[in-house]
C-alpha cells in the first residue's frame, strides 16, 4: 500500500512509549500493523471498520472518527492512541474519555435524549451507520409483480407499524433512563455524569478492551 518509512527511528519509539499505554513491542507490533493497512499514511474508514476486531460492532464508523482527525484519513500517531487506549493497560479514564466521545453524536461535548436515542436505534439495528456512511448499500426490497401491488402495500403499512412501535419503544427507554441518571433535570450528561454511568457497567473496561496487536 506503501507511503509510510518501513520501521520507526529509537526517537519514535520512545515518543510513542512515552505518550502511550505501549510497550516498545506493542509500538513495533501496532507500526507494524498500520504499515499493512495504510494507504498513503493513512488508514482509511472502510479498512478499519473491515478489521476483524471491528468487523461485526455496529459503532466502527464512530471509533475510527473520533480517532481521526482529518478527511486524509487516520494517521500513525493516532492509530497509536487508538492501540493504546483500546488495550488491557488502557486506562479506565480514557476508555470512559473515548467511550463520550463515540456516544456523543452531535459533537455538543455532552450526551442528550438525541445521542441516546441514537444509540439505542443503532444497538436495537434500526440505523446503520456504515450505510450512512457508505460503505454498504441498504438492503434490497424483494421486487414484486405488478399484480402484487395491493400485497406490497399492506406490507409497507405493516412495516411502518412496526417502525413506529420500535420509535416509541425508543423514546420511552430514552425517557426512562433521563429520569434514573439525569439528576439536575438539564436533559443532557456531562462527560463526569456519563462516566459514573459507565462505572455501573460491570466489566465496562473489559468490554471497551480490543486486543489489535500480539
Amino acid at each position: 500500500m506503501g507511503g509510510a518509512p518501513s520501521s520507526l527511528s529509537e526517537k519514535e519509539i520512545s515518543h510513542f512509549t512515552g505518550t502511550t499505554f505501549l510497550g516498545r513491542g506493542d509500538v513495533l507490533d501496532a507500526h507494524a500493523r498500520f504499515l499493512s493497512l495504510q494507504t498513503n499514511n493513512h488508514i482509511q474508514m472502510d479498512t478499519f471498520c473491515e478489521l476483524p476486531e471491528f468487523v461485526a460492532n455496529p459503532f466502527a464508523t464512530r471509533v475510527f472518527e473520533v480517532f481521526t482527525p482529518t478527511a486524509d484519513g487516520m494517521p500513525l500517531e493516532n492509530w497509536m492512541q487508538l492501540v493504546s487506549v483500546f488495550s488491557a493497560n488502557g486506562t479506565l479514564k480514557t476508555k470512559k474519555m473515548v467511550a463520550f466521545r463515540v456516544f456523543d453524536f452531535d459533537g455538543d461535548h455532552s450526551i442528550s435524549k438525541y445521542d441516546v436515542e441514537r444509540m439505542l436505534k443503532i444497538i436495537m439495528g434500526m440505523v446503520d451507520l456504515r450505510v450512512e456512511a457508505g460503505l454498504r448499500a441498504p438492503e434490497p426490497k424483494e421486487a414484486l409483480a405488478p399484480e402484487d401491488a395491493e400485497k406490497a402495500a399492506e406490507q409497507e403499512a405493516k412495516e411502518q407499524e412496526v417502525k413506529a412501535a420500535e420509535a416509541q419503544t425508543v423514546t420511552e427507554l430514552v425517557d426512562e433512563i433521563f429520569k434514573a441518571v439525569d439528576l439536575d433535570g438539564s436533559a443532557e450528561l456531562s462527560e463526569q455524569e456519563f462516566g459514573r454511568i459507565l462505572e455501573q457497567i460491570p466489566d465496562f473496561d473489559l468490554k471497551f478492551t480490543v486486543k489489535l496487536v500480539s
